[in-house]
């Protein structure tokens, strides 16, 4: 999806949705390295692992629970849409959605319930932070920027990545 999206800013000529696409898929690529990192390090135990319990934590064993990475992606991704949608329904929708994906993950018995509290966490903070990090003209965001923008001629893009001290 924030691949379409970037693709159809770019090509009508509409920023704000290339902002946005953008947003998300960088709210993502953060929330999975962050992700991966907690998980190695919590190393919570699967509740559908048997005899396993809620208070089972074995960091650095493989074991990956929590937090939960399909919840902090919904998460991220609702985030990162609702800082552009305006209808309170719409909003209301992309985090139904997500609380959805993190019910999903406990229903399942894949996640305890914290392990997706933390992922929502997880996912809301990084969408935050994508939003400094992209936020247009603001040096107060951050010393690195990221920007896509139309090239010359039909369908040329130019990604640029800016580090600033």
């Amino acid at each position: 999806v924030p691949a379409v999206m970037i693709g159809t800013g770019l090509v009508a000529g509409k920023p704000g949705w290339t902002r946005s696409g953008l947003r998300a898929v960088t709210s993502a690529a953060l929330a999975d390295g962050v992700e991966a990192l907690l998980k190695e390090a919590f190393g919570r135990v699967r509740p559908d692992v048997e005899g396993s319990e809620p208070l089972d934590f074995k960091p650095f064993s493989g074991n990956n629970s929590m937090p939960s990475g399909h919840t902090s992606s919904a998460f991220g991704f609702a985030a990162s849409l609702a800082e552009d949608v305006h209808p309170l329904w719409a909003k209301i929708g992309l985090y139904t959605l997500a609380t959805g994906t993190a019910w999903s993950r406990v229903y399942d018995n894949r996640h305890w319930t914290s392990d997706v509290v933390a992922g929502a966490a997880l996912g809301a903070w990084t969408a935050a932070k994508a939003h400094d990090v992209l936020r247009e003209g603001d040096r107060r965001a951050g010393r690195l920027g990221l920007g896509l923008v139309r090239g010359r001629g039909p369908g040329a893009v130019r990604a640029g990545v800016r580090l600033s001290f």
